[in-house]
């Protein structure tokens, strides 16, 4: 049986911190995001509702500013780079599953 696509978490899996709540912090909501996200595991706030008010909370913030940010530090975990060399040598197709922004998955995917 040959493997043919990755299916991988991002936040807490290829990367090692919440990347909205440090994208939050640039717009001086990082305490807010942490809360919602805080709720969200307790189960008192809906993913969609929580996530839905963390990412508006990103308003007014460039994508130079995001991508400064990220490659100031990458926040990979040790081995996420050779994981993806690997999947992509062997040509397996790789799947990040996120809700994160756009912005952010492009420019993982760029270095990935």
């Amino acid at each position: 049986m040959q493997i043919k696509a990755a299916i991988i978490d991002f936040d807490g899996t290829i990367v090692n911190n919440d990347i909205l709540d440090l994208l939050c912090d640039l717009a001086g909501k990082k305490h807010e995001s942490e809360k919602l996200n805080k709720l969200f595991h307790k189960g008192k706030v809906n993913g969609l509702t929580g996530l839905t008010q963390r990412i508006n909370f990103l308003s007014g913030l460039s994508i130079s500013q995001i991508h400064r940010t990220l490659e100031e530090n990458t926040y990979l975990k040790p081995g996420a780079k050779e994981l993806f060399t690997y999947l992509k040598e062997h040509n397996i197709v790789t799947i990040i599953a996120s809700g994160n922004i756009v912005t952010v998955l492009n420019f993982y995917q760029n270095l990935l």
